[in-house]
């Protein structure tokens, strides 16, 4: 290939490399390699895979370049076949590649006339018998193998160098000129093409990587580039209509400073989602949380992210009275783990209820990555007791130096309060004797009462227990 600026110097595709540089001293050439393209070819067939349903890409050709997509009956979704293609076009530029588009009836055709052909376009009836007429012959070899090198040399002495020229021959004697692939070449000059589709298979991790010369000291720098990753990998996830559960990011510091500060060259961040993502704005949010928090010891030289587990995205049904609970669902899984950078993921769960007799035992809080990788959740009936209405939980339980009786009084939360009444509430005897950690307690409710300022009297009611093995008093906690 060549870039633009090799272009205005006069320079073209199939020119040697010697006469190029006998024209431009100052050319620079590039060695790119077959897998380097095929990586990318693969990328971008992620990201089109939206617009069809088989996708192909050309792994058997020394160079691939082609993409194929089966758009059969899904283009009236997209404003019809030339809005598609137009689509295609500038989905692929916006990523940086250049792109021609033909929609046609057939893989080979398709591919030929956008190998010879630039733009967009769609061609059916007297148009694509047209654009096949003036394709070269040599497209039989340089696209398809069909036709070998000898015979189209043969063609061509005869003065014959498009198909369109070809098909003007008699068909019973050009049969015999044309080789074993003589039908399929026959029925290519009449504008059918019967060439299969091999669906290619995609990576279940996704991969994008970038490096700058120059060291990026700055948090915001960093961003920037990371953010080029993000909307890479987020085009390559809708078009596979995917999300992902976990985010590695990876991190190249500058080898001279990393080792002066006593850090390692590479540092890798992994962030895991409550619930898979795909948009390119949440991941932003996430990635810009933690870097946030972190501290960057040595100039940063490139970054790589990854994404795994991923997930089939659901798609919600459209529900114009509900746009903002929609809204509000959509934006829970980026609040949670922005939370999960602030104060850590062991810290946010899912509280559930224990069949436990200690009130500061019968509810856990679970961590909602344990939760959500439970496959089943069992449902057991709860059995209420005359604890629960506690609403505040005191863990551990604070011991009372005084004797449970009315008229005690005793501090909390630099306040004196005063046991007016007591009420027996329920008596726990001899649980899990099995083990060392049995006990046997005596569970009272009771009403507290506080004289403020002003000589106001404020009170709230209060849960305590017995231990029956030390005769000791509790405060369990609180029933506001």
């Amino acid at each position: 290939g060549l870039s633009a600026s090799a272009k205005r110097l006069g320079l073209s595709i199939g020119q040697s490399i010697i006469d190029a540089t006998a024209l431009v001293s100052s050319l620079i050439v590039s060695y790119l390699e077959r897998a380097t393209v095929l990586s990318q070819l693969l990328k971008l067939a992620e990201v089109c895979q939206s617009y069809g349903s088989t996708i192909s890409v050309d792994i058997d050709s020394s160079l691939p370049n082609t993409i194929w997509i089966d758009v059969t009956g899904v283009a009236h979704l997209f404003g019809g076949e030339e809005a598609l293609a137009s689509e295609v076009q500038q989905r692929v530029q916006l990523l940086g590649h250049r792109a021609q588009v033909t929609i046609a009836n057939g893989p080979f055709i398709a591919q030929a006339i956008a190998t010879y052909h630039s733009g967009a376009q769609v061609l059916e009836g007297v148009t694509l018998n047209e654009a096949v007429d003036q394709l070269p012959l040599t497209c039989l070899r340089s696209i398809n193998v069909l036709l070998s090198k000898k015979r189209i040399s043969y063609f061509a002495k005869l003065g014959i160098f498009s198909l369109g020229r070809l098909k003007t021959l008699p068909a019973p004697q050009l049969s015999a000129r044309l080789g074993p692939n003589a039908l399929a070449i026959l029925e290519l000059l009449q504008g059918h093409d019967r060439t299969p589709l091999n669906p290619c298979s995609f990576p279940e991790v996704l991969e994008e990587t970038t490096e700058w010369e120059e060291p990026l000291a700055g948090r915001e720098a960093l961003f920037e580039r990371v953010r080029l990753l993000l909307g890479r990998l987020s085009a390559r996830l809708e078009g596979r209509g995917l999300a992902a559960s976990t985010l590695v990011l990876v991190l190249h510091f500058e080898a001279a400073t990393a080792r002066f500060q006593g850090i390692l060259s590479r540092f890798e961040l992994e962030i895991s989602l409550s619930k898979p993502i795909q948009r390119e704005h949440e991941f932003e949010k996430i990635i810009w949380s933690r870097l946030e928090k972190l501290q960057l010891l040595a100039p940063t030289l490139g970054a790589e992210l990854h994404l795994s587990h991923l997930e089939p995205q659901l798609m919600r049904q459209t529900n114009l009275s509900q746009g903002q609970t929609n809204q509000t669902l959509d934006s829970l899984p980026v609040l949670i783990a922005e939370l999960e950078a602030e104060v850590g993921a062991h810290a946010i769960g899912v509280l559930e209820n224990n069949s436990q007799f200690k009130p500061e035992t019968r509810s856990k809080l679970l961590p909602l990555q344990l939760f959500l990788k439970k496959k089943t959740t069992s449902f057991n009936a709860p059995v209420f007791r005359p604890t629960d209405r506690a609403t505040r939980i005191f863990t551990p339980a604070i011991s009372l130096r005084i004797p449970l009786q009315l008229g005690e009084s005793f501090l909390l939360n630099q306040r004196i309060y005063t046991i007016e009444q007591l009420r027996f509430a329920e008596r726990i005897d001899d649980v899990q004797w099995w083990n060392d950690s049995y006990f046997n307690r005596d569970y009272l409710w009771g009403w507290l009462s506080s004289k403020t300022q002003g000589s106001k009297t404020q009170g709230l009611e209060a849960l305590f227990y017995i231990d029956r093995s030390s005769s000791r008093s509790y405060l369990q906690g609180l029933g506001d």
